[in-house]
């Protein structure tokens, strides 16, 4: 059976819920242990098969995280193992603090280049970026070569391309007759 869950709306509720509660630090916090003990390959693939009970994988759950998690946190464990996703949570935990980041004004960037940037360099993009965005930004950098010069930038859903490669492409289509 396809899984069609979404990460980003369990990470909205959870978002809502923590928001409502005043635990979102704790959520963090949950979302960060969850995440880090759900390395274990094996694991994973247990809580995921679709061949195994539903009562032994909340049993395991139980056991692993019974008395560290609020029945909230256990209760989404429960949910996406049910559903045999539980292979997302490293995609909520990084939607859910990408919201927090968000309400607290920081907007994370993905910023990629063709060489590596001096401290200058990464400041001017970083205030560029935050005129745009109107908001602080937290900038992580990339490399990539193909762009020839220039950079291209990821926040949120939008995409700035100011690289060379996209000039040089942009011409070439007005050039065509």
């Amino acid at each position: 059976m396809p899984n069609f869950s979404s990460s980003k709306r369990f990470a909205q509720a959870i978002h809502a819920i923590a928001k409502e509660k005043g635990t979102v630090d704790t959520w963090i916090k949950n979302l960060e242990s969850i995440n880090d003990s759900l390395s274990d390959k094996d694991l994973v693939s247990v809580l995921n098969s679709p061949g195994k009970p539903i009562a032994l994988k909340c049993s395991i759950l139980d056991k692993i995280y019974g008395k560290s998690l609020d029945q909230l946190a256990l209760n989404l464990l429960y949910l996406l193992s049910n559903r045999n996703s539980i292979n997302l949570i490293g995609n909520i935990k990084s939607d859910f603090e990408e919201m927090v980041d968000l309400d607290n004004g920081i907007q994370k960037v993905v910023v990629t280049t063709a060489t590596s940037l001096g401290s200058e360099q990464i400041e001017e993009i970083k205030n560029i970026l935050e005129n745009i965005s109107g908001k602080k930004t937290n900038i992580s950098i990339e490399i990539d070569e193909t762009i020839i010069g220039g950079f291209k930038a990821i926040m949120g859903d939008k995409l700035i391309d100011a690289s060379l490669s996209n000039s040089v492409n942009q011409m070439r289509k007005k050039l065509k007759f």
